[in-house]
């Protein structure tokens, strides 16, 4: 091999690396820039889902006043929270495209056997899509009313839990009616094997509570 060649390979080498490196700057980049954007969106949603909720208690009574049941009164949901909110799109007969119809993955990149497209959801005016699964009547202290399935992009890819999903409860207080799903046993907000925020749970759906822990940062050490 002439040293011309040589001189040539050596070259588009260099060049290979440098795009490499130049893809691998970008890809970084648009990782922590969507990153903020879904701890931006949460933190939103959490403050004027709060603001929401206590301003229903205050108007309406406390939740046990509701007609809530375990089999989800979609009169009552719409009444007292749905129209509180900033709708854009109706999915209340769990039917539509308020949430991917498939199963949502984990943060392991493996289909769960979580679907929220068959709750009753909306989307809202801002692009995050609610799924409502009714847990109970609420006629009891701190008892939970409804589990918040929460898109911040709807639809749109990842689909995945920990990632553009996560889990919200509503319960029953004269404190905090809304809190992050799993933060009453925060001691195992990771371990769990169920629904910890790790790359090791099957529905890791607790991963609202630790960016809540965080003040809704995506540090480096999160299963991302």
């Amino acid at each position: 091999m002439n040293n011309n060649l040589i001189v040539k390979y050596r070259t588009l080498g260099i060049i290979f690396l440098i795009v490499l490196l130049a893809f691998a700057i970008l890809f970084s980049f648009i990782s922590i820039r969507e990153k903020k954007d879904v701890a931006f969106k949460l933190k939103m949603f959490f403050s004027e889902m709060t603001q929401t909720l206590q301003f229903s208690t205050s108007t309406n009574g406390q939740p046990s006043e509701w007609n809530l049941s375990s089999d989800g009164n979609l009169d009552s949901l719409k009444l007292y929270i749905i129209d509180g909110l900033r709708v854009s799109k109706d999915c209340l007969n769990a039917k539509g495209n308020c949430f991917a119809k498939t199963a949502y993955k984990n943060l392991a990149n493996k289909y769960s056997c979580f679907y929220p497209n068959q709750h009753p959801s909306v989307v809202l005016q801002n692009g995050i899509a609610i799924a409502f699964e009714a847990k109970g009547s609420c006629k009891n202290i701190n008892e939970v009313c409804y589990i918040f399935y929460v898109d911040v992009n709807s639809i749109e890819p990842p689909n995945v839990i920990g990632k553009d999903l996560f889990a919200f409860e509503f319960i029953n207080s004269h404190t905090s009616s809304f809190r992050p799903y799993g933060l009453s046993d925060y001691s195992s907000v990771i371990s769990d094997k169920t629904y910890g925020c790790s790359k090791k749970a099957e529905v890791p759906l607790y991963c609202s509570s630790l960016l809540f822990s965080k003040n809704w940062r995506v540090e480096k050490d999160y299963p991302w």
